[in-house]
């Protein structure tokens, strides 16, 4: 688990990259992703297979950062 950001890191932040089109907003993106990593192999309940699991989170977090900002673009005119 120690290494998984060496071996995934970049990988993971590019594939953010590529969906949210934010350099910066990818590498925050990328931090929550191996922060929730790191919290699960802390709970005891490390991913099998790391790589998978990683990339699973980070879109799952980028669609949720979409559904985000698409109601705060709806709720921001009011």
């Amino acid at each position: 688990m120690t290494d998984a950001f060496e071996t995934y890191g970049q990988e993971v932040t590019a594939h953010l990259g590529a969906l949210v089109h934010d350099r910066l907003e990818a590498e925050d993106l990328n931090q929550e992703a191996f922060l929730r990593l790191h919290a699960q192999a802390s709970a005891g309940r490390p991913p099998e297979n790391v790589r998978a699991w990683l990339h699973r989170v980070a879109v799952n977090l980028a669609m949720s950062r979409g559904r985000h900002l698409q109601v705060q673009s709806r709720v921001a005119p009011r």
